[in-house]
């Protein structure tokens, strides 16, 4: 059972050995403290009803008994440290022999530490003045020897217990470090695939311009520049402030509203109090990107694009607005990002969030997003809420 165990704390992830020092030096400490005062309770119990002179003849004084046990305290120390210790492929038979090994020699050491003990603290029974040999009688040591190789059994159990919880607990640092590894490397992936036909429409578009209106085509290029700007250097932080991915947004529908004109007449939405409501990195830029690609780039007219974020029920909600095709062969290819955007907001908050899209018949598109929100003071639990319109750069009370 023993080998068993052992075999079980010797695997890969094991405990530094600092750390398996630290648990030697408690299970050792708290093993001699307990062997300490089950002798001295012993003692006491057996020699309450007799008088001291023949108390002090039959039983070991208790300083005679402290110093024995401080004495032992470093061989116990060693045993468990190097019965402890990680074996990696060795034998069964191997690790059984050494294990029964430090047991034997901490257990036959007992005796000996007893004699010095009480060679050094004079007055107790059993001085040694008939010499070491006549000391160790055979009947002696071995009773003692059994009694001390329970209770190096007894600490021996307790710290591998003590190593096993130390193990797990490693192991399961190292599995939420690998999930974490795991999770980012699949929001990176999928913020990756999220943009590409917003880039490729840009670049097309400032194309277009630079011979015709290079003044405009220069401030595309900025606009351009910022994001992608924003997206470098912060690519670390998963998450921004709703304020921050509004000023994102506007520079999203400044660029589009060049490439449409007229027809992209946005409309933009937000709650007072929201500005440093946390979300998701470009989620609003992921949601006016599938607006433009599969509404206003297949309509003719007014796209009545609008994009709204308000609080209900505790909860964030944005809600994206455009008309579409309703007979357009392209809803289909609509559910392509925010397929992927499902996937990273059940990454981020599990089943802590909604994602609802569709028509409704009449060539009206919406996309609403729900969100477990960490609001502010002025936006909680206002519903209803007075709003700020925000429209390509220009924030109006309204």
């Amino acid at each position: 059972m023993m080998t068993a165990r052992f075999g079980a704390i010797a695997s890969p992830g094991f405990p530094a050995a600092a750390t398996r020092l630290r648990l030697v030096l408690l299970v050792a400490v708290a093993v001699s403290a307990y062997a300490l005062l089950w002798n001295l309770s012993v003692v006491r119990y057996y020699g309450m009803d007799l008088p001291p002179a023949q108390r002090a003849a039959d039983f070991v004084a208790p300083p005679a008994r402290i110093l024995q046990h401080v004495l032992l305290l470093p061989l116990l120390i060693a045993g468990y440290f190097l019965a402890s210790r990680p074996f990696g492929g060795a034998p069964r038979s191997r690790i059984v022999g050494e294990q029964i090994g430090l047991l034997l020699g901490f257990a036959l050491l007992v005796r000996p530490a007893l004699y010095l003990a009480v060679t050094l603290a004079p007055g107790s029974a059993g001085d040694p003045a008939q010499g070491f040999l006549e000391y160790m009688d055979i009947d002696s040591w071995l009773s003692t020897a059994l009694n001390y190789s329970l209770v190096y059994v007894l600490g021996l159990c307790t710290l591998f217990g003590l190593i096993m919880l130390a193990k797990y607990r490693q192991e399961q640092l190292r599995a939420e470090a690998m999930r974490a590894n795991w999770l980012q490397a699949q929001l990176e992936t999928l913020r990756v695939q999220l943009h590409p036909h917003f880039l490729f429409n840009t670049l097309n578009t400032i194309s277009s311009l630079v011979g015709s209106q290079p003044e405009e085509a220069r401030d595309l290029i900025a606009q351009l520049a910022a994001l992608l700007r924003d997206s470098i250097e912060e690519s670390a932080g998963e998450f921004y402030p709703l304020g921050r991915e509004i000023e994102l947004a506007n520079k999203y529908l400044r660029i589009m509203s060049v490439r449409f004109g007229d027809r992209l007449a946005p409309a933009v939405e937000v709650a007072v109090g929201l500005e440093e409501c946390p979300v998701p990195h470009g989620i609003l830029l992921t949601l006016l990107e599938n607006a433009v690609t599969h509404g206003v780039s297949a309509i003719t007219g007014d796209s009545g694009l609008s994009l709204r974020c308000t609080v209900e029920a505790q909860s964030l909600v944005i809600e994206v607005r455009n008309r579409y095709d309703p007979d357009a062969a392209l809803r289909q290819r609509r559910r392509g990002g925010l397929a992927a955007l499902a996937r990273r907001l059940n990454a981020l908050y599990g089943e802590g969030c909604r994602l609802e899209y569709g028509g409704d018949g009449a060539g009206v598109w919406h996309t609403r997003v729900r969100l477990p929100a960490e609001l502010a003071p002025a936006a909680g639990g206002a519903e209803g809420a007075p709003t700020a319109r925000v429209m390509a750069g220009q924030q109006v009370l309204g």
